[in-house]
């Protein structure tokens, strides 16, 4: 079966129920030229968009600054997407309560918060129980890629690196 369709509900319906399937994008690039590609998984199309920059040698440090921790962030909230919607169908909740919930988590400790707990839990502890499960890294990372949304944004000191920890603590989490 072909389907053709811009709405994204049908690629994360596939997903929820896992279909088999394979899912292309066509988009059209300069000079009308079609390029059709398969979707990866959101986390591994994250970390490729922000590892592109972080290799871009001609990028300014004070753009890096601004847009690295912003695209890691991105990566880490598609991580947490997954565990939340397991976590949250288990507690018996109707899928659309599952998606009302999820989007209406803003900051990525929210999102976090509802993949690793039946209760509440404040932005402290989300930190604290992510240290736990990860290590401190973690914890760090996340306040990094957080950076700049209410204080002066941090220099990235190692591009390469700051998408390394994204992978490492996107695949820990992703595997919860």
């Amino acid at each position: 079966m072909i389907v053709f369709t811009h709405d994204t509900r049908l690629q994360q319906a596939i997903s929820h129920l896992s279909i088999p399937a394979t899912i292309l994008e066509v988009s059209r690039q300069t000079d009308s030229v079609v390029h059709v590609a398969q979707v990866s998984d959101p986390v591994d199309r994250a970390l490729d968009e922000a590892r592109a920059v972080a290799l871009d040698g001609n990028l300014p440090q004070e753009v890096a600054d601004r847009v690295l921790p912003a695209m890691c962030r991105v990566a880490l909230e598609a991580a947490f997407l997954e565990p939340a919607r397991r976590r949250l169908r288990a507690t018996g909740l109707s899928y659309l309560s599952v998606e009302q919930k999820i989007g209406k988590a803003r900051p990525l400790t929210e999102l976090a918060a509802l993949a690793l707990s039946d209760t509440p839990m404040e932005r402290a502890q989300v930190l604290e129980a992510v240290a736990r499960d990860h290590g401190p890294w973690a914890r760090t990372l996340i306040q990094q890629c957080n950076a700049g949304t209410h204080q002066a944004l941090p220099t990235v000191a190692d591009r390469r690196d700051l998408v390394k920890s994204t992978e490492r603590l996107a695949k820990a989490v992703q595997g919860r």
